[in-house]
């Protein structure tokens, strides 16, 4: 009963919490320049044989069970007056759980509104950054189906940190670091969470960046179902990985990582793939 009460709740979070976060595994401190845009493209591959349960252990699926999850990013920005930017983010989800027979679920996901503001001295750059939620997913699919949205306006506030070298090689490192405030929805309340990402490498020349990756999140607190705590139901994540951003000064660049989740609690333990284009132009050039 136990197992099976954790597999139906990772259903749950596999619909509304991916464990890829855009907001935080793609943006760093650095802002657009004035009226500079950012147009930009990811796909992102989930896949999971296994989860952490509520005490942390590790447990492989046995039988036919599997998830998977496609996950396709699509964001627009503008930067202005040099010290903000604002940026809006619509995904596409497409999921599949498996157990023998399979659910599924596919459409437009949660998007993002963020707004980043920040400053910058020599090569290194600071930025606090707001994002909401917008529930544009179906957080009530038709029985059987899987959920593609929460259904929340979820509040993200995060402070940005980025270093690069001075010269054209030399270490760099980004630290982004939230904190995620999720509403009440149908008197149930998942809890809020630390969202963070840090990467550190080193510019191997102007435009190759290489870096290794450290994300995940942190459950503040155990979810609530009215005024009822669900005990030992706060949701952690820590995945490990590498990856690389390969940036032209005629703004066109390219982003890939590969994250694999070494621990957690009450969430699907798997791997992620992502690969993303996108181009920066300025506007009026």
């Amino acid at each position: 009963m136990k197992r099976r009460a954790i597999l139906l709740g990772m259903i749950v979070i596999l619909s509304a919490a991916m464990a890829y976060d855009p907001l935080y595994i793609e943006d760093n401190a650095m802002l657009l320049d004035h009226l500079q845009l950012r147009v930009g493209a990811a796909v992102n591959y989930g896949s999971s044989s296994a989860l952490f349960d509520s005490e942390g252990d590790k447990q492989d699926f046995s039988g036919d069970y599997s998830m998977t999850n496609m996950y396709i990013p699509i964001r627009l920005g503008i930067g202005l007056m040099n010290i903000v930017d604002v940026q809006f983010l619509i995904p596409f989800m497409s999921l599949k759980y498996s157990n023998g027979t399979e659910m599924k679920g596919s459409g437009i996901a949660d998007s993002w509104f963020t707004a980043k503001a920040g400053v910058n001295k020599s090569n290194m750059y600071f930025a606090g950054r707001l994002g909401i939620l917008l529930p544009t997913g179906d957080d009530e699919p038709e029985a059987g189906d899987l959920a593609t949205g929460s259904g929340r306006s979820d509040l993200d506030i995060g402070a940005l940190f980025c270093y690069r070298p001075e010269s054209i090689t030399g270490f760099g490192a980004d630290v982004n670091l939230g904190y995620r405030m999720k509403p009440e929805k149908d008197d149930y309340n998942a809890g809020d969470a630390l969202q963070f990402d840090i990467k550190a490498g080193y510019q191997i020349t102007d435009v190759l960046f290489p870096y290794a990756v450290l994300d995940g999140q942190i459950g503040l607190g155990n979810a609530k179902s009215g005024d009822t705590e669900i005990e030992d139901s706060a949701v952690n994540l820590f995945s490990m990985g590498v990856g690389a951003v390969f940036q032209t000064d005629m703004g066109f660049g390219v982003h890939g990582n590969i994250l694999y989740d070494i621990a957690g609690k009450n969430h699907y333990a798997g791997m992620d793939i992502n690969v993303g284009v996108e181009y920066t132009p300025q506007l009026g050039n």
